[in-house]
């Protein structure tokens, strides 16, 4: 069931009437004052739910935490240092060292960095295997009461510890096809910017012929040095040759200088 709101006017301003099915319906709705019975039942609900919360952190901090610490920080926000210090978090550390110790832990070798910073604490695993008795190495002394005969019992050989799940690694032909969808992204890319210079380019024939992605930059980059050096050549006309000489001219030069010799 849902509630519908209605609102009626009056001369003191909008009345909000709750329209419901159940007594509890609309408990803690903002029109209506907050009874003391309901007020009670959701904070038992909220205090229930906090204390199931801190026990759950409790049980993933281990004895890093527990739920009477968690409890006593009242809600409280921590951050770095101050984290660490509550026992709140291990370390602060770089995200590349924090996976690479998270998958040193799972896999159960390599160390785990305890709450103290600086100070490196063995794995479960590692702790574990300490407080268990090394079967192959103890051996059963016989009582003196016992015979020559009685064979010592064997040695009971520990059952290999399971191997870790092996990395996925990709296979070659993933490998190809995420090359080859790179560069067909970077084809387009240089095929864009170069269509803004106002040069052409046919993205499809340069993925079919091959053409790597400098190969394609580098004949966008010929056609547009070409194209600079074809605008800057200036036409200058050819130089005027001399003109002729007419008749009249030089037949007067002639006679001038005849004359000048004679004289």
């Amino acid at each position: 069931m849902h509630a519908d709101l209605s609102g009626q006017l009056s001369d003191a301003g909008v009345t909000v009437t709750l329209i419901h099915s159940g007594a509890h319906k609309v408990d803690g709705n903002p029109y209506a004052p907050l009874p003391v019975p309901v007020r009670a039942r959701i904070q038992m609900e909220i205090d229930s739910i906090r204390t199931l919360f801190a026990q759950t952190v409790a049980a993933g901090r281990g004895r890093r935490l527990t739920a009477e610490a968690a409890l006593a920080t009242e809600a409280e926000c921590y951050r770095g240092a101050d984290a660490v210090a509550a026992g709140l978090a291990d370390e602060v550390s770089d995200p590349a060292s924090a996976f690479a110790a998270f998958v040193a832990a799972v896999n159960g070798r390599g160390t785990i960095r305890s709450a103290g910073p600086g100070s490196p604490a063995q794995s479960q695993l590692s702790k574990e295997s300490i407080m268990k008795p090394n079967a192959t190495t103890a051996t059963e002394v016989p009582a003196p009461d016992e015979t020559e005969s009685q064979a010592a019992p064997a040695p009971v050989e520990p059952s290999p510890a399971p191997a870790a799940p092996p990395t996925p690694v990709p296979s070659e032909a993933a490998t190809t096809l995420a090359l080859v969808r790179a560069e067909a992204a970077e084809l387009a890319t240089i095929g864009a910017q170069a269509s803004r210079l106002g040069v052409t380019i046919d993205v499809a024939e340069a993925v079919q012929k091959g053409i790597r992605p400098d190969a394609l930059r580098a004949s966008v980059l010929n056609q547009l040095a070409a194209r600079s050096d074809a605008a800057a050549i200036a036409v200058v006309p050819p130089p005027k040759s001399a003109a002729p000489q007419s008749p009249i001219m030089a037949a007067a030069q002639a006679a001038a200088a005849k004359a000048g010799k004679s004289a």
